[in-house]
């Protein structure tokens, strides 16, 4: 299962619509997506405006991969939780968000492994069906990567400062 998250702050159609659309042309795929309160309702894909802490854990932990925002809670999320990630900045030249810090997030979290970026709607299709094949290797493979609890703590210790 794919699991897709825009954050609990602001929605992000563009992402939702997008992976909708990839959703319509790979139906056998499970995809579940936390939207937030955004304008576009998806067609192809299960979703819900928001989750409970709890039910976010239990969506993480149950996804083979996970989509998102390039907010950092989103992408620490997939490091505690040692899931492949792919994410798609928010763009405020499009109204997305005030400032441009998710695609300065993007551009630094790009070269680390297990961590793709799509700056747009067409790369995000080609990312998230690589993405899948990824996640099924790491699956079959007897170990799965692991996120150094320092760096985890690390990064949340320089956001709340």
């Amino acid at each position: 299962m794919i699991f897709v998250t825009v954050g609990a702050q602001l929605p992000f159609d563009r992402l939702v619509r997008a992976v909708d659309l990839w959703a319509e042309e790979n139906r056998a795929i499970k995809v579940f997506a936390q939207t937030g309160k955004g304008k576009y309702r998806p067609r192809y894909i299960e979703y819900i405006d928001f989750l409970s802490p709890p039910d976010f854990e239990s969506r993480v932990r149950a996804a083979h991969c996970i989509v998102g925002h390039a907010g950092i809670g989103t992408i620490i999320t997939a490091m505690e939780y040692a899931k492949p990630l792919l994410v798609m900045p928010r763009d405020a030249t499009l109204g997305e968000h005030r400032n441009n810090h998710q695609m300065d997030t993007a551009r630094r979290f790009a070269p680390r492994q297990h961590i793709e970026v799509a700056y747009n709607e067409e790369e995000l299709g080609k990312k998230i069906t690589a993405l899948i094949r990824t996640s099924n290797q790491y699956r079959s493979s007897s170990h799965s990567f692991q996120t150094s609890p320092e760096l985890i703590k690390i990064i949340k210790d320089f956001i709340s400062s």
